[in-house]
């Protein structure tokens, strides 16, 4: 029951619109995000599984 406790009263709306706004301003320019290509965004999830985003760029 103490786990169901934890998030009375958390401002699911709040939270949301601040992890948003946060993301939009301090997102990176990574080049799977301007391809819809389901592959290329899978192999690059399998990459950074194991590597340093820099080395996947």
């Amino acid at each position: 029951m103490k786990e169901q406790m934890l998030l009375e009263g958390f401002a699911v709306e709040d939270f949301q619109r601040d992890l948003i706004g946060w993301f939009e301003k301090e997102q990176r320019d990574l080049p799977w995000r301007k391809d819809n290509d389901p592959y290329k965004v899978w192999v690059s999830e399998i990459m950074l599984q194991q590597t340093k985003v820099d080395t996947v760029i």
